[in-house]
């Protein structure tokens, strides 16, 4: 691909005509292709310190992808990466900026050191500079790469945002699929414990068992492994946590993993392993009305009690003469927690319907939910 097109941003050239390795990096000048790869090759050879102050000499001739990138690696195999870094800020054209980054991490097989390069720049780069390696950190297919990516993934940062670990989280994901929630997992729970990327961790659970191809299913193997991993990562941090990993599972379709972690999410809410909430049945009749009222107890089956008590609470005895037809059934929309819940929120609801006309209690009997 041309280079016409990328206004590469380079510093002025350097003084060719003067200077150590002054002959080889004149030919910047006019060689082209391999033969300007190895004329750099040769300023290499000559000096390091030369040849990475000369760099953007030959970047600027290179004139195609393809050499640009012979350029990179030959820098990159001779420990100059200072140059390399600052090339990808220097095309501002983000379409073959990428062209050239996922050529040089595709290249990592062949030259090892592009794993050394891309890895330090995690440490050594600022957040804005290291994000346009990432196309390179999705294109290397190491081992080497693959297991360092693990370890970072692993030791979030205690930050609820930072824009490396996401390059690498997400790239690490589109490398493994849902082989990486082990990873994801262990993260997930440092993260939680210290304020790192939660979020992020959980939203990278989820791609992670995304299908490769539009229309493709989830395999039961990987279902299982999300809702096993998730379930984990609960167990492993705070309530407030724990809720965002419930109702994580819960919109991905796993009702009944969420339900298992409430007791963790409202620990105040259970009572002998089983949580409590608050019912109502409205009767209402000329004006009047009955709250009948009672706990109902689930064993954590269920993300909502509402379809399993309805019928239940329609069952309670009239106590009005008319038929008032259908009753409003009520719920507390989560659990109670702490002694006295249960008469706080029985007396909120007699305010409320007090405000309407005449209210009486009716205590019924409790719930229990198998």
């Amino acid at each position: 691909m041309h280079l016409a097109l990328l206004a590469l941003l380079v510093a002025p050239a350097a003084n060719a005509e003067s200077g150590k390795c002054a002959s080889q990096i004149r030919k910047a000048q006019t060689a082209k292709g391999e033969a300007l790869v190895e004329a750099y090759q040769s300023v290499i050879a000559c000096d390091g310190a030369a040849a990475a102050s000369a760099f953007p000499d030959f970047m600027r001739a290179s004139g195609d992808s393809d050499t640009l990138v012979g350029l990179s690696l030959a820098a990159i195999d001779a420990g100059q990466n200072a140059p390399v870094w600052e090339m990808a800020g220097q095309i501002k054209d983000y379409s073959q900026r990428g062209t050239v980054v996922r050529a040089v991490g595709a290249a990592c097989g062949e030259h090892g050191k592009v794993v050394d390069f891309l890895t330090t720049g995690y440490d050594e780069l600022s957040s804005v500079a290291f994000d346009k390696w990432k196309p390179a950190l999705e294109t290397c297919s190491s081992e080497a790469l693959t297991s360092w990516m693990s370890r970072a993934v692993q030791t979030p940062p205690s930050i609820a945002y930072d824009e490396k670990y996401d390059a690498v989280l997400q790239a690490y994901v589109k490398h493994q699929g849902a082989a990486s929630l082990d990873a994801i997992k262990a993260g997930a729970i440092i993260a939680g414990k210290k304020g790192g990327p939660f979020t992020a961790l959980l939203e990278a659970a989820g791609a992670s068992i995304q299908p490769a191809t539009y229309g493709g299913t989830v395999s039961d193997e990987d279902k299982k492994a999300f809702a096993d991993a998730l379930s984990a990562v609960a167990k492993g941090v705070g309530p407030e946590n724990a809720k965002l990993v419930a109702d994580r599972l819960y919109t991905s379709g796993f009702e009944a993993e969420a339900a298992s972690l409430l007791p963790r999410v409202y620990p105040d809410a259970t009572k002998g392993g089983r949580l409590s909430y608050g019912v109502a049945g409205v009767e209402t009749c000329d004006g009047e009305t009955i709250l009948h009222v009672a706990e109902a107890t689930d064993p954590a089956k269920r993300w909502s009690i509402m379809a399993d008590v309805e019928p239940q609470v329609r069952a309670f005895k009239p106590k009005l003469k008319c038929d008032s037809g259908e009753w409003a059934v009520l719920s507390t929309p989560e659990p109670l927690q702490g002694k006295g819940a249960f008469d706080t929120w029985v007396g909120e609801l007699e305010t409320t319907y007090a405000a309407k006309g005449s209210v009486k209690l009716k205590e019924e009997k409790a719930i229990a939910l198998d």
